[in-house]
């Protein structure tokens, strides 16, 4: 049986930019992914979103996700061929959306098809510290940070309705831009003190629904993917548990790297 230092799961770009820092730092990393295709969304490509038929995921058993993922895999299959083919979609549609197919070189065991749903929003840690809309635009300045987010509190739309008027009509979805990137405290990637104390969440951060629209972007979780490789390093170095390290420790660390944890606006 192999041992390893540091145990990663998730090949995302948080896990893979974590795995680097781990063993740049000179630990022996594992990193565990339930499939073969690293990267996440910087090397999965984009989906389509099937309003209102995802409620049910985040807490639901694995028969219900299945089922959850099969319909949403019918759905995107028949809408491209739905504009590909039917005759009320306009020909010259049609022929723009021809050409589409599914990439060759691609999921070769599963009919080209990917295994995984992108989870854009789910279950998230609940942490001593929780990233808040106020802490995304800055009326709460955080001690700790170890990251900094800066795109806008973006959500997709929850559910479709008919409006007064007779149209069919999106709800719940939000942009809202921010005026300068915010920092994200370690303690939103550690759990509760007295709760699991070798444990780092860097994507299911510790984060309200307004502010994860901002926090869930990839760059994001590369940053905090390199952050939290770099604690657990130190954490080990230090024989101390992630809630004891100190932060300083920490950030002379991650400034050491060209880490950048602050914003500081051009003179």
């Amino acid at each position: 049986m192999s041992l390893f230092d540091i145990a990663i799961y998730g090949g995302t770009s948080a896990g893979v930019i974590a795995a680097v820092q781990a063993a740049r730092m000179g630990k022996s990393v594992v990193l565990i992914h339930p499939g073969e295709h690293l990267g996440g969304m910087t090397s999965g490509g984009l989906g389509f979103v099937d309003v209102g038929e995802n409620w049910e995921y985040p807490e639901a058993d694995y028969a219900t996700r299945a089922r959850i993922a099969n319909e949403h895999e019918q759905w995107q299959r028949g809408l491209i061929w739905t504009l590909q083919n039917h005759p009320r979609v306009p020909e010259k549609v049609r022929e723009q959306y021809a050409p589409w197919g599914l990439a060759g070189d691609e999921f070769v065991d599963n009919g080209h098809w990917p295994t995984q749903l992108y989870i854009r929003e789910a279950r998230r840690m609940i942490a001593d510290h929780v990233v808040t809309e106020n802490v995304a635009r800055s009326k709460e300045i955080v001690p700790d940070p170890v990251g900094l987010g800066s795109y806008a509190m973006d959500s997709h739309a929850v559910r479709w309705f008919v409006s007064p008027r007779g149209f069919m009509t999106r709800d719940g979805g939000m942009f809202h831009p921010l005026s300068k990137p915010f920092g994200i405290s370690y303690r939103a990637i550690v759990p509760k003190r007295g709760g699991c104390v070798n444990l780092l969440v860097p994507v299911c951060a510790s984060a309200t629904h307004a502010a994860y629209g901002s926090l869930r972007m990839e760059p994001t979780f590369m940053v905090l993917g390199q952050s939290a490789a770099t604690a657990a390093c130190l954490a080990i170095d230090y024989q101390l548990s992630l809630q004891d390290l100190p932060y300083d420790v920490l950030r002379t660390r991650l400034g050491a790297d060209g880490q950048i944890t602050r914003h500081d606006p051009p003179q």
